[in-house]
């Protein structure tokens, strides 16, 4: 059953939408770019989780995130980096993540 609620008249007019909302999220970690146009990409499950890209107090490996931001960068795509996966190190006491790779909630 459908029923009008009297209220204010929707006055802004309809704006498109920005392309850098319409991404992918990228389950990779090779640095191919999807082959159909998408306006963004994003990371997550690519083996970019912090407890990869630090996995001990003081150490980084970049070489993965390097390559998939060169690989957007190559494709003109903007990056959404999904920021989490806490190492063990960072949160001694939290509950581990399904990853197996020690990384904490």
């Amino acid at each position: 059953v459908a029923q009008w609620v009297p209220g204010p008249a929707w006055s802004q007019p309809s704006a498109p939408v920005p392309p850098a909302f319409f991404g992918v999220t990228l389950n990779s970690s090779s640095g191919a770019m999807p082959g159909f146009t998408v306006g963004a990409v994003r990371l997550w499950d690519s083996r970019t989780r912090w407890s990869l890209l630090a996995p001990a107090r003081g150490h980084f490996s970049w070489t993965v995130l390097d390559r998939l931001v060169a690989g957007a960068r190559r494709a003109g795509l903007p990056v959404l980096l999904s920021f989490g996966g806490t190492p063990g190190w960072a949160s001694p006491g939290g509950p581990r993540t399904p990853y197996g790779d020690g990384s904490r909630t």
